[in-house]
């Protein structure tokens, strides 16, 4: 079956190539019957956009020097400022290795340098002619510095790193949160562990909205075993006292959580790990060797958001979407010295 060009549409309306492209692209220098005309032809006749052709050719009339820059947008700042810690500087080396894989360049900006106002950050990227942003995780669960007017979101396409409720809709680049509960569950389990807890802060909960949580509870319910009456602990500042009184009043032998001190305060109570008793972390470093948990693939988080922009690039898709993506990526267990050997 031939290929349907655009040539093949302007022969069958009597237009030119041009009028045809620019009826497609939804031109204004189209007239409304015109427009008509050509997609109830381009229709009949079984047209198909090529999405690289478009690109290119997109491309080829907008480019400028800032056509194929990402601005990465920080909302955070001084001992909030992600980009600097030790969690976000992965993301960030994962979208400079994206960028040079599509030919793009990225710039950092931060919400703070217009005092938190929204629209005038996307105000001055509009005017320097980006159409690309990704999101970097608020520094607060609640926070709302990226909710505002959906107007504001129009010209850009969107990718956001983690989740958050203010967001625009747009896709999402973040971890497993539920599989990494499962993952250490489940190690600690085939360990000899029977009597596991979960401590987490309040704020990281709402976070991941309350993920963690939930994939605790099911875990205990899947066992059926008398571990099922185990809750939580939720915290918004843990404490050596609030830990051993957690410990002794369930029995516990082994926590999941994220507070690095937890194995050192149980040892100072005489506990052996990871003889007696194991911890798993939630969201460790690579080079964190002493203790044993989860890490999560944030190098490839910022990988697969600059991925995503591509993708958006290709299809023209701008603003809000009428759907979203989630890339949830899988953590990867590795061992140390708070848990007993496999």
């Amino acid at each position: 079956m031939p290929v349907v060009t655009q040539k093949m549409i302007a022969e069958a309306t009597g237009v030119s190539t041009i009028t045809v492209s620019r009826a497609l692209r939804d031109s204004p220098h189209v007239s409304p019957d015109t427009k008509a005309k050509i997609r109830e032809a381009a229709k009949r006749l079984g047209y198909v956009a090529d999405p690289m052709l478009s690109a290119l050719v997109n491309y080829r009339t907008n480019r400028t020097s800032e056509y194929n820059k990402i601005a990465i947008l920080s909302a955070g700042s001084g001992d909030s400022d992600w980009t600097s810690s030790p969690w976000g500087k992965p993301v960030l080396e994962g979208m400079e290795e994206g960028c040079q894989d599509y030919g793009f360049s990225m710039e950092l900006f931060h919400l703070h340098s217009v005092d938190g106002k929204l629209q005038r950050m996307l105000d001055i990227l509009t005017a320097r002619g980006i159409e690309s942003v990704i999101l970097l995780l608020a520094p607060e669960p609640d926070s709302k510095v990226y909710a505002g007017n959906p107007e504001y979101w129009k010209p850009f396409h969107i990718v956001r790193i983690e989740f958050s409720e203010d967001s625009p809709p747009s896709h999402c680049v973040g971890n497993d949160q539920y599989g990494s509960i499962t993952m250490a569950w489940d190690r600690l389990w085939q360990r000899g562990y029977r009597r596991i807890g979960l401590e987490i802060h309040q704020r990281s909960l709402a976070r991941v909205h309350g993920i963690w949580e939930a994939a605790f509870l099911w875990k205990q319910q899947q066992m059926r075993t008398e571990a099922s009456q185990i809750p939580a602990l939720l915290h918004e500042d843990l404490s050596k006292e609030m830990v051993q009184d957690y410990v002794d009043t369930h029995h516990l032998d082994a926590i999941i959580g994220r507070v690095r001190q937890v194995p050192g305060w149980l040892r100072e109570g005489g506990i052996q790990i990871p003889e007696q008793f194991g911890w798993v972390g939630l969201d460790l470093r690579p080079d964190e060797e002493d203790f044993a948990g989860i890490v999560q693939q944030r190098k490839e988080m910022g990988r697969s958001a600059v991925n995503l922009i591509h993708r958006l690039k290709l299809e023209r898709q701008f603003g809000a979407l009428p759907y979203e993506r989630d890339l949830m990526l899988k953590g990867i267990w590795k061992e140390g010295r708070t848990v007993r050997p496999a």
